[in-house]
């Protein structure tokens, strides 16, 4: 079913309307959810006998984190950050932390999971914090991962990547156009 069939409320913005309407399916939800199977493998190979906290990067990889807690069979516990990308990249810093909740990470092994990491202000933050809690070792996983940071002379700073997208403004499986999307179990590109 292609998103410009779907019934949009009258509150829901024109912009997200006319986006969803005209946007271009870029991974099918089998595709998606076959990347995911293949990230729980690696992480699970990496880190099952680690004892990991699992934390994830909210909003965004509240998607990606449900899809993989049924796939790592392993014992974790979890936790989260509630980054406000917009302060992040304003104020800099720690500005951006909303909130958190998590176990004691002194001398843990952390697997970070967020949506997409092309901020790079949100991540210094979060490795800084991590940093501070003088984690034993950080492993990151994002849902999607744009072709320019995959292909750059720095290379990823994701350890597992469900799929390259293009360079384009994304939703779906954790990402979102205007605040709405994270939720399609397909990925999506905005045209233009």
């Amino acid at each position: 079913m292609s998103l410009g069939d779907l019934p949009f409320a009258d509150d829901v913005p024109a912009a997200v309307s006319r986006g969803f309407s005209q946007a271009d399916l870029v991974y099918s939800s089998m595709q998606m959810s076959q990347a995911i199977d293949r990230m729980a493998v690696a992480i699970t190979a990496t880190l099952q006998d680690q004892n990991p906290v699992l934390l994830t990067v909210l909003p965004g990889g509240l998607y990606l984190t449900g899809q993989l807690m049924g796939r790592l069979v392993m014992p974790m516990q979890i936790g989260y950050f509630d980054v406000d990308s917009g302060l992040v990249s304003e104020q800099g810093g720690d500005a951006g932390l909303r909130s958190s909740s998590h176990p004691e990470l002194i001398g843990r092994n952390v697997l970070l999971v967020a949506d997409t990491l092309n901020c790079a202000t949100v991540l210094k933050t979060l490795l800084d914090v991590l940093q501070a809690q003088k984690v034993a070792s950080l492993h990151c996983a994002v849902m999607v991962e744009k072709v320019d940071t995959a292909s750059s002379k720095n290379g990823s700073s994701a350890d597992f990547v469900g799929v390259i997208g293009p360079n384009r403004t994304m939703f779906g499986c954790g990402l979102d156009f205007c605040g709405y999307g994270r939720n399609l179990p397909g990925l999506y590109a905005i045209q233009g």
